[in-house]
């Protein structure tokens, strides 16, 4: 089901991949699954990073989705975006 679910919804041809993959961290966020095991949020960066997102542009997303998702889930949302550049070497 998720193979399906995600293979459709990536491969959908009026949204571009750079916007799918924003809106992926986006909701990583919201959910807060961007910390732990099989967490997507990685994933999701990995993607967005291959369509061109810069790092500046992950936070600034991180911060204007804060208005939304609460500052606590986006001060861990920064902070799993930071560890993740730092393992990197991406600073």
């Amino acid at each position: 089901m998720t193979v399906r679910v995600a293979g459709e919804g990536w491969g959908m041809p009026l949204i571009d991949q750079k916007t799918k993959a924003l809106i992926s961290i986006a909701i990583d966020q919201m959910a807060l699954n961007v910390t732990g095991e099989g967490n997507p949020f990685g994933a999701h960066v990995d993607m967005a990073l291959k369509q061109g997102v810069t790092y500046e542009e992950l936070e600034e997303l991180i911060i204007f989705a804060s208005a939304y998702t609460g500052f606590n889930k986006g001060a861990t949302t920064m902070g799993a975006l930071n560890k993740l550049r730092h393992e990197r070497g991406d600073i």
